[in-house]
């Protein structure tokens, strides 16, 4: 089927997005010799997700996805090209596409495919050929790793019987502490089960046993449980590093990684590190299958599967807290290991014990992947103002090259100049910050300004990096000055300490904010009258945060999912993490003897000082969170719209929803902030509810 994008021409995808998201008009057609990046153009980009270079170095595989609005699905493609360029092949296509890796023979690849609600463990030849099917399963297949001979492991979270479904229906449904959320409750689900199965599948006919059930202790379902698994080269043994519940009131983090190793033969299960309350993750494997590599936190550690001893490796640590390499390579013959951060290109030399850092040149080294003689590599490369694309680094010639094209109609439009800054707090911490200064921007001109926060590491922005319903590049393209600003390490691990934590977590926050709109005016970039602020998920505390203690001048505030800290986030959850971090916030739940450290801080306990409208965005099954501050809102008649999606993650994916999200924080930032409205007949009826939003307010409001 015909994607709706590739139906367009690129003169129609603009009047498109005039009629179905609005917003941009006269902004737009001032710069007609170059389209300013449309809504459209923002959901439909195509995106690489993972990089794999062929162990001989002769072949890149990579995984794009764009968005097809007429199925509301995101295509995944598998494809491949020469590292020395040339045509791409196309090797099957999915709903959704994962766990790439390459086989013992060096060129078949492995993937989890989704279709229709059905997973499927699949297999392709790269050199060409029709992908087949290994295996599939009803159930939904979170991870799964395959060994050098072809062996496939994956697993499944386990349901409940149908008995147990039917006796909680029908007989009620008893909340299992340290295990389920509330929004099992919630959404009623009666087969929820206690364990992760690993299957291990028959590679002659495809079918599965149980090979092991794990005690499901995660943070919860709707956060991934296993987050990584790969065979040893024998093909004995999986290390395996999964996502549970954190110990902030230890000083942890609130979702914590940890690495283990499950013995496939006997089937045994072996934690590297037990009890840790540290970050581990990002594993590799010896050549001998003996040792495991990976990191805790800043450092590279050695756990030996057989003697089951850790080396700490205390020399290997590298300048970066709490470390998420996107690849970390054990090459234990030639005794070094390399990993890439955001940040750094590292060497470990496990003789002499040295550590080499090469920082990152212009931009980002993402998802790269070495040849079996770890002499080349393949690689995302991507900057803040270059459009990603797969590259492959040549060590004849110490050179990097970009081997595909994936997005050239972006060259034709006209993009934001942006600017990566440095903001300095009244405590001295310096946060970084990327400016998208408005398409056509004039010296001397003040332009309305928006604050997206947070999480960006100079990637590429035509959207905020990950954040997948704030078109950021659109609203340059609309005349606003967008500052994408990171906020100062958090609090909320500090334990012990109230005083500190709440410092850490809002009120250096608060100066790093308050500093960067101060920059934003006295450099003549930002009107101070025409401010508004943006943030997802911990962003939306940072929102309402700022609007409960900042001075700042804020005229209209869009966020969604997040609403951390408000005295009702310490039960929401049903677990023991919000609970060990509203300790360490507060020192407890709200009570006779904690109100004051509540009230001094919690954003809803001053919704008195809340003076901006406020767009609240929620999936479905989230939108109750919202609850605690939109409802005192609307009571006091300060402007504030409610919206949930329909089965979206936190981070909203499917393309309708996505496009409905951008365009209306574009119709609220239009209306709040510039006092405009698209005249599109289809919205009239959002316009003529927040005209009554404004006349509430107004007559509520006590005259000057």
């Amino acid at each position: 089927m015909q994607t709706f994008r590739s139906s367009l021409s690129a003169s129609a995808r603009f009047m498109a997005f005039a009629l179905m998201s609005g917003g941009l008009g006269a902004a737009q057609t001032a710069w007609a010799a170059a389209p300013a990046v449309s809504l459209l153009d923002s959901v439909t980009m195509q995106t690489v997700d993972r990089v794999l270079m062929r162990p001989d170095g002769a072949v890149v595989a990579y995984v794009t996805h764009s968005a097809d609005l007429a199925t509301n699905k995101n295509p995944h493609t598998l494809k491949v090209m020469s590292t020395a360029g040339g045509e791409e092949k196309s090797l099957l296509t999915a709903d959704n596409l994962t766990d790439l890796i390459w086989a013992g023979d060096g060129h078949t690849l492995y993937g989890l495919a989704e279709r229709d609600g059905k997973y499927v463990v699949v297999k392709a030849d790269s050199n060409g050929g029709a992908a087949t099917d290994v295996c599939s399963s009803d159930d939904k297949i979170n991870k799964m790793a395959v060994a050098p001979d072809g062996t496939v492991v994956y697993t499944t979270a386990a349901q409940a019987d149908p008995e147990t479904a039917r006796r909680r229906k029908d007989e009620g449904m008893v909340f299992e502490w340290q295990r389920e959320m509330v929004l099992d409750i919630i959404n009623r689900n009666y087969t929820a089960g206690a364990w992760e199965d690993f299957h291990l599948v028959d590679a002659k006919t495809g079918a599965a046993k149980l090979l092991y059930r794990l005690k499901y202790d995660g943070a919860g379902r709707q956060v991934e449980f296993i987050s990584e698994m790969k065979f040893a080269p024998d093909g004995r043994r999986i290390a395996i590093s999964l996502v549970r519940r954190g110990s902030p009131a230890k000083g942890g983090p609130a979702f914590n990684y940890d690495v283990a190793v499950l013995d496939v033969q006997k089937p045994e299960w072996i934690e590297a590190q037990p009890d840790s309350i540290v970050t581990e993750r990002n594993v590799s494997w010896s050549a001998d299958a003996r040792r495991v590599m990976f990191f805790q936190d800043s450092g590279v550690k050695l756990y030996d599967v057989t003697t089951r001893q850790l080396d700490p490796l205390p020399w290997a640590v590298v300048p970066e807290p709490n470390v998420f390499a996107s690849d970390l390579i054990y090459d234990s013959a030639h005794n070094v290991a390399y990993a890439r951060t955001r940040k750094a290109s590292y060497t470990f030399d496990l003789k002499r014990k040295t550590v080499k850092a090469v920082p990152q040149a212009a931009g980002q080294v993402v998802e790269s992947s070495f040849d079996k003689g770890f002499a080349s590599y393949a690689f995302v490369d991507e900057a803040s103002e270059r459009r990603p694309e797969v590259a492959v680094y040549d060590p004849k010639t110490k050179a990097s090259r970009r081997i595909t094209n994936l997005n050239p109609w972006i060259d034709q439009r006209s993009l934001g100049k942006v600017e990566k800054l440095q903001v300095e707090n009244a405590s001295g911490v310096k946060v970084d910050a990327y400016l998208v200064y408005p398409v056509g921007y004039a010296t001397g001109t003040r332009y309305p300004l928006i604050i997206g926060t947070y999480g960006f590491s100079g990637k590429y922005i035509l959207n905020a990096e990950w954040h997948t319903t704030f078109p950021a590049q659109a609203l340059a393209g609309q005349g606003y000055a967008v500052l994408l600003l990171n906020r100062p390490p958090s609090g909320q691990s500090t334990a012990n300490d109230v005083r500190k934590a709440q410092d850490l977590e809002g009120w250096q926050m608060m100066s790093t904010f308050e500093r960067a709109a101060d920059l934003m005016v006295s450099r003549g970039i930002a009107d101070a009258d025409r401010m508004g602020l943006y943030g997802w998920s911990h962003g939306a505390f940072i929102s309402q945060f700022l609007q409960a203690h900042s001075k700042l001048n804020l005229k209209a505030v869009a966020m969604g999912e997040g609403g951390d800290y408000n005295p009702g986030e310490y039960a929401a959850f049903g677990m023991t993490s919000w609970p060990q971090i509203f300790q360490n916030m507060y020192g407890g739940p709200l009570s006779a003897q904690t109100a004051k450290a509540y009230a001094d801080f919690a954003p809803v306990l001053s919704i008195e000082n809340f003076k901006a409208p406020m767009l609240m965005e929620f999936s479905g099954r989230d939108g109750f969170f919202g609850l605690e501050a939109y409802v005192p809102l609307r009571v006091r008649k300060v402007p504030a719209e409610l919206v949930t999606y329909d089965d979206e993650p936190h981070n909203f994916v499917t393309p309708r929803a996505r496009l409905a999200s951008m365009g209306r924080k574009v119709d609220w930032f239009d209306y709040w902030m510039l006092g405009k409205q698209d005249p599109s007949a289809a919205k009239q009826e959002q316009y003529a509810r927040w005209d009554a939003m404004k006349a509430d307010w107004e007559a509520a409001r006590p005259n000057p």
